[in-house]
């Protein structure tokens, strides 16, 4: 039986995600939409999984980081793939990342 291992509570929230993904030095951005987010991962909506478990690639994000958007990388693995989309958990990433992705969580509802 499958439990949930997650460290931070995710928040319902649809925002576009790019995600990149080098596979035999060919990359293929591809831009999805987040179901929901957390600091520390999200889970993003994919109609035909593109992606495996275990791939490691980039999520970029646009947020709003001391009033201006802009965005922001974040290294993530592929943890969980489902009929409807993968789970992402991220790695490390900048402190002004961390800073936008905390002021997105706490200004949501």
């Amino acid at each position: 039986m499958h439990t949930e291992q997650r460290i931070a509570i995710r928040k319902k929230i649809t925002l576009d995600i790019l995600i990149n993904y080098d596979q035999y030095h060919v990359s293929f951005p591809r831009l999805w939409k987040t179901r929901d987010l957390s600091a520390c991962g999200a889970f993003v909506e994919m109609r035909r999984i593109e992606l495996p478990a275990d791939a490691r690639i980039e999520a970029v994000l646009v947020l709003e980081y001391q009033e201006n958007h802009e965005p922001h990388s974040l290294p993530a693995e592929v943890v969980r793939v489902s009929g409807d989309g993968i789970a992402l958990r991220f790695g490390s990433y900048t402190e002004r990342t961390y800073a936008a992705l905390c002021t997105l969580l706490e200004n949501s509802h």
